[in-house]
């Protein structure tokens, strides 16, 4: 008898377990949620004044964490999955926004 061969082709989830790709995940996301705040929150003023507005003042830290929350749906559903680099790629990109949430509390 001759021995067969399988070949485990790697699923679309297998390919997305990578750490990188969860990072860029991990950054767009927030990212998109602050454009979609906009747009749910302040579309009544120009893009460039929510920027202005959300930057200089405390409002940024609302926004912030609105951000890097964007990230935890995410985060639990890969984990659910046992996609354990992405995860880690997401954990890594929402702690850079954690990070600048700290600063902007704490020490600016």
């Amino acid at each position: 008898m001759s021995e067969q061969h399988t070949h485990n082709k790697p699923g679309l989830l297998d390919k997305l377990d990578v750490s990188a790709i969860g990072f860029a995940t991990g950054i767009i996301v927030p990212l998109i949620t602050f454009v979609v705040l906009y747009f749910l929150l302040y579309d009544y003023i120009p893009f460039s004044q929510y920027l202005t507005l959300s930057i200089g003042s405390e409002t940024i830290q609302i926004i912030l964490r609105a951000m890097v929350v964007a990230n935890l749906p995410i985060f639990l559903l890969f984990n659910i999955l046992k996609r354990f680099l992405f995860c880690r790629g997401i954990f890594y990109a929402s702690m850079i926004y954690v990070m600048i949430l700290f600063y902007l509390k704490f020490l600016a």
